[in-house]
């Protein structure tokens, strides 16, 4: 007998070459491990590319083990004796296959996993079930147990499993949920991202119940369930082990299901570890298992977990990692903010909205608050995001998720700015979900960075700061003015009247006034190589000038013409005639970024 494969259904296959197949390889002569081995090698080989786009990953053997030991160490020796034990994202069994288990249940979405794993874990109950979308009864915490026991025939659950949920039998939850989400903004790690992934049952309970970002998660929506069987049953004994991204214990977008999670659950174990060990994913991020026992959490803020590796195919310790959030200190992107939405209201959407520093998009999210000086995108609030989520830009950013950038909330911006790009170059899969706070202002270095990150801010890739003129965005023309240019206004006019430029002279006239950022630089304030940068930029925008026109008739798209032409356009200038001289500038400014490094933790802004 074969057994299908695809959705159970007859597969017709050469009869022939099959027998062929089996004789050449004479299964018979395999042992009873190899047998499982090849069971085992196909969890990882079926429907791969099905199982990536829902999130789910195969659990290896040896973290399996070292999970099984935690679990003991918390437990006791005798917890698959004394435990009700739950798998409701089992797959093909890969947590539990290797071990025996006194009262186990297994529970899959997908009916020809139970197919492939029908000789693991024989005596136990296993059975399809779509834990996200069935029994939503099951969440209704006003249900008594009357009404419970009277609804029993209708529930999708085995009935031994209900029996031993009213019973109030001690329980583990023992999972490795998938990761999907639905939203395309999320950190890696996350889980695989498609639209409609997320949209369940549960997912609709928690939107219900302002659970926020965290609702689109299907990790999150399992715990969520797991939760309100909980509250339904009065479960008194609760352990919950699970493997997930550990963002739900740190992200910004998680705070509203901590709230809730936290209240139920409490910290007891966990190790973390490098994400390609766990799924043949890449290697930049981290995947947590953690122990979670009944009782409301005392610590609420910093969760411990051990970190390992593989050496010479072992697992071993290397250190303590602190899984921590910031809900109950202020965040850095709250910090940048402010008040500033609470105060300025006036905010539309009618002005451009650019995708870069030159590309303007036909519509966008950006809201914009009239004479603001540009527009931060600030995505998020942790490490990994702070590359693809940050940058600054001279008007709406298309995407959201940002906010004008107004005189009075300059400073905090800059530095929040720098501090997340200097953050994001000290990102390993071990700290990329680390979370950002509000600096030490009265750090003795804090005003230096401060200064320093005027010059540093707009130099940087993600400054898409520019200067443009005579753009068509919606029913009018608009002028786009560079507030982070860097220098007087005088000097460019006497630059353009050298190199008989009229354009640029006739610009300064009509868009005339020194720009916030020249304003806001107080040389003498600035450290030593924070000076000297800031000469050298001026050195290479002089020397910029008498390719200005040229390149601007060349190639318009660039508004090389303008006075106030941000850093983004004159690069263009530089690297094609003056590349030896640009990758001076560059190396002095890695000399400033990396010098502030250190600081990055000492100042605050991280916790080790």
């Amino acid at each position: 007998m074969i057994t299908p494969i695809e959705n159970l259904k007859e597969i017709e296959i050469n009869g022939d070459r099959f027998k062929g197949f089996i004789k050449y390889f004479n299964f018979e002569n395999y042992s009873i491990k190899e047998k499982r081995k090849f069971t085992e090698t196909q969890d990882r080989l079926i429907e791969e590319l099905e199982r990536r786009k829902k999130g789910e990953y195969f659990t290896p053997t040896n973290w399996v083990d070292e999970s099984i030991k935690i679990i003991d160490k918390n437990l006791g020796s005798k917890w698959r004796e004394d435990y009700v034990v739950w798998d409701c994202a089992c797959g093909t069994k890969n947590l539990t296959r290797d071990y025996s288990f006194e009262n186990l249940y297994c529970s899959t979405l997908i009916e020809t996993d139970l197919a492939v794993s029908i000789n693991y874990n024989k005596k136990n109950v296993s059975f399809q079930y779509d834990f996200l979308n069935e029994d939503i009864a099951l969440m209704d915490t006003n249900l008594s147990i009357k009404e419970i026991k009277e609804m029993g025939d209708s529930f999708g659950i085995p009935k031994e499993l209900l029996k031993d949920l009213l019973l109030n039998k001690p329980f583990l939850f023992f999972i490795n949920p998938p990761y999907g989400t639905a939203n395309a903004d999320g950190a890696k790690g996350d889980g695989v991202k498609k639209k409609g992934m997320s949209k369940t049952a549960v997912n609709e309970e928690m939107k219900k119940n302002s659970m926020g970002y965290a609702s689109q998660q299907l990790y999150a929506q399992f715990i969520y369930k797991i939760m309100k069987i909980k509250e339904t049953f009065n479960l008194t004994n609760v352990t919950l082990g699970i493997f997930a991204p550990s963002i739900y214990m740190s992200g910004t977008g998680f705070k509203k299901f901590r709230k809730v999670f936290l209240q139920q659950f409490k910290h007891a174990d966990g190790m973390y570890f490098r994400a390609s060990h766990f799924a043949d994913v890449g290697d930049d991020w981290g995947i947590s298992f953690s122990i979670w026992e009944t009782g409301e959490s005392v610590e609420k803020e910093n969760f411990i977990h051990t970190v390992k590796e593989i050496e010479n195919g072992e697992i071993i310790d290397i250190k303590e990692k602190n899984i921590y959030n910031t809900d109950f200190k202020e965040s850095l992107s709250k910090w940048m903010q402010s008040d500033l939405l609470k105060k300025y209201k006036n905010r539309s959407n009618e002005y451009p909205q650019l995708s870069s520093a030159l590309n303007v998009k036909p519509k966008g999210r950006g809201t914009f608050i009239p004479k603001s000086l540009g527009f931060i995108n600030n995505l998020a609030n942790n490490i990994y995001q702070s590359e693809g989520g940050v940058g600054i830009f001279s008007s709406a950013y298309s995407g959201g998720n940002g906010y004008s950038i107004l005189p009075e909330y300059f400073d905090r911006v800059i530095v929040g700015f720098m501090a997340r790009r200097i953050g994001f170059s000290l990102e390993s899969w071990k700290n990329q979900k680390d979370e950002f706070f509000a600096p030490d202002e009265f750090h003795p270095k804090y005003h230096e960075f401060l200064e320093d990150s005027l010059i540093l801010g707009v130099f940087n890739p993600k400054a898409k700061v520019s200067s443009l003129r005579n753009i068509s965005y919606g029913d009018k023309n608009w002028n786009i003015k560079n507030e982070f240019f860097f220098m007087d206004i005088e000097e460019i006019k006497e630059l353009a009247e050298k190199f008989n430029n009229e354009e640029i002279y006739d610009d300064t006239i009509e868009f005339s006034g020194n720009r916030y950022l020249f304003n806001r630089i107080e040389y003498e304030k600035l450290s030593e190589q924070g000076k000297k940068i800031y000469a050298l930029s001026k050195d290479l925008v002089r020397k910029s000038f008498p390719f200005r026109e040229t390149l601007n008739n060349e190639y318009p798209n660039y508004n090389l013409n303008t006075w106030d032409a941000g850093w983004f356009q004159i690069k263009f200038i530089l690297e094609n005639y003056f590349s030896e001289d640009y990758k001076i500038f560059t190396d002095e400014y890695k000399k400033l970024f990396n010098y502030w490094k250190e600081y990055i933790y000492e100042f605050g802004f991280l916790k080790e």
